[in-house]
Formats: C-alpha cells, sequence, structure tokens
C-alpha cells in the first residue's frame, strides 16, 4: 500500500552521514525498536528511520522518528480511499494515533488544538491540512489525502 507522507516528511532528512547529524541516530533506532516491541509486525527501516506494517488491522501504517538537523515524527494511517471521512473522524483518528504512538507531551498540543478547533484547513489537490500552530514544534500538522486514503499526524522542530 503506498502511504502519504507528503510534504510533512520534507524535514525528516534521515539519510545522512552520523557524524553529520546534531541527533543521535543509535537512539532514534532504539527508540523504534521499542515501538516495534509494542505494536509487533511491522518493518524496520533503519537507513530511512521508518516501521511499517502490512496488516490493515495495525493501528498505524507506518511511523518515522528522527533526523539529523530538524527532528520529526510522523504516523500514517492507511484507510479505504473509496471511504471519505468526515472532519470529525479525520480529527479522532488524528487523535488516536498521537495518543497510542507520541509520548503525553507530544500529543498534548495536537488534542488541545483539535478540542479547541486552533488549526487552520488548507485543501489543495485532494488533501486536506490541518494546520495547527505551535510553541513547540516549528510544524503541528494532520493530513488527510482523500485519493490515496491516508491520515497522517506530523511535528518537527529543530530542538
Amino acid at each position: 500500500m503506498k502511504t502519504c507522507l507528503g510534504v510533512l516528511l520534507l524535514f525528516c532528512s534521515f539519510v545522512c552521514y552520523a557524524d553529520d547529524c546534531t541527533f543521535d541516530s543509535k537512539e532514534q533506532i532504539e527508540y523504534l525498536q521499542k515501538i516495534m516491541r509494542s505494536h509487533p509486525g511491522g518493518t524496520l527501516d533503519k537507513t530511512a528511520r521508518k516501521i511499517t506494517w502490512a496488516s490493515p488491522k495495525a493501528t498505524a501504517s507506518s511511523v518515522a522518528y528522527g533526523g539529523c538537523y530538524d527532528f520529526g515524527f510522523v504516523v500514517t494511517k492507511n484507510v479505504s480511499p473509496k471511504e471519505k471521512l468526515a472532519e470529525k473522524e479525520v480529527l479522532a483518528l488524528a487523535k488516536a494515533l498521537a495518543r497510542e504512538y507520541w509520548e503525553p507531551a507530544e500529543s498534548k498540543a495536537l488534542i488541545a488544538a483539535i478540542a479547541g478547533k486552533n488549526f487552520t484547513i488548507r485543501s489543495e489537490g485532494g488533501v486536506v491540512y490541518y494546520e495547527i500552530p505551535s510553541e513547540q514544534y516549528s510544524e503541528l500538522d494532520i493530513e488527510y489525502d482523500r485519493t490515496r486514503g491516508c491520515v497522517t499526524i506530523a511535528w518537527s522542530g529543530d530542538f
């Protein structure tokens, strides 16, 4: 299945030399392995810092975590492209993914923004972007790609 990371994954420059990275790549792999232990059945691509699950019953289709200069965490769940999700369903899935995969401190801003409807909506080419203002992150987004059928949540920062 295709996953839609779109522009949300641009900040995650995973492929670079370890000596050039600001962030520890070993710690990133260890964190992904921790996710795999609590969510078995996935395949870890250590170079891309990404786990993928083939089973449609998995709570997520992919998780990408890490970076060299900017740091990010992206979670994608494939849904049927035939089933068009309403905004309420997209936001509920985004909250569920944040609670399941992000640490509580990471998910707090996204969940609060959804509860308070504190986001900007932008549609472009079959993709709906929910852009959330955040003091904690340089980017905090929800993306619903109606064409490919996936919901993605992402945060990034240059900490």
